[in-house]
């Protein structure tokens, strides 16, 4: 399989141009994704489009614009739609996010922004855009959704799961409530992403968790049920053994 693809069950994303390849925090957030009654929905630094076209499969009502500043991996994007099974309800649009102004409120909103911090930017300008939070802080994130989202709406986002204190800060400065916080272990006891939901309305927060791997490496059956729908490898081969 060649490394420019990466095949999911019922479409391909090519990432061979972009910024970023498709790697699991897109994967896990993707899978955990709710909403079914969006008929509008927005993907925020869309990158290859495919917690887009994650999201398109979950829903078949939802008409989908992907958001992505960088031109190469906004060409990928835009490929990658153009020969997915939904191409009339997908639509990548090359812009800052910051400088771009919907007609619509968006009922979901979905991102896996950048949010390295205090780290060694990269020297790839692309990349470290991609990635560092400097780049696109997190408050303007939050304030674009918080201006966006319509009355009802939600957003889901993931991040580190060590600044989920500054995220949830972040939401109270803007009046936002979370809804839902799905901490995310790479394996047990370590704890690396929390997957968020918020929105304007006021509800109770439900809490909940995923672990990825056991400790010997293979995935946990948990991710694999949740991951079903998309992987299109077969995650219950065990490739590590004590």
């Amino acid at each position: 399989m060649s490394t420019s693809v990466f095949r999911f069950k019922h479409f391909d994303v090519r990432h061979e141009n972009s910024a970023l390849k498709v790697g699991a925090d897109a994967m896990i957030l993707g899978a955990l994704v709710e909403g079914g009654d969006a008929k509008t929905a927005i993907d925020i630094g869309a990158g290859t489009g495919v917690l887009s076209l994650m999201v398109a499969q979950k829903n078949l009502a939802a008409h989908i614009h992907a958001v992505e500043i960088d031109e190469k991996s906004f060409l990928d994007c835009q490929s990658n739609f153009s020969v997915s099974p939904w191409p009339d309800r997908l639509t990548a649009i090359h812009s800052d996010i910051c400088s771009f102004n919907p007609s619509e409120k968006y009922d979901l909103i979905i991102s896996n922004p950048p949010f390295y911090s205090n780290s060694l930017i990269n020297a790839d300008q692309r990349i470290a855009r991609s990635k560092h939070e400097e780049f696109l802080p997190i408050g303007n994130v939050v304030d674009w959704v918080a201006r966006n989202m319509s009355d009802a709406g939600s957003c889901w986002l993931i991040w580190p799961f060590q600044a989920v204190d500054l995220l949830i800060a972040t939401l109270d400065q803007h009046q936002l409530t979370l809804h839902q916080q799905i901490d995310i272990y790479s394996k047990p006891n370590r704890p690396s992403r929390v997957v968020v939901q918020f929105g304007k309305e006021p509800k109770k927060l439900l809490k909940s968790s995923v672990v990825i791997r056991q400790d010997d490496g293979n995935y946990t059956e948990e991710y694999i049920g949740l991951t079903r729908d998309f992987h299109a490898v077969d995650l219950t081969i065990k490739k590590f053994n004590r």
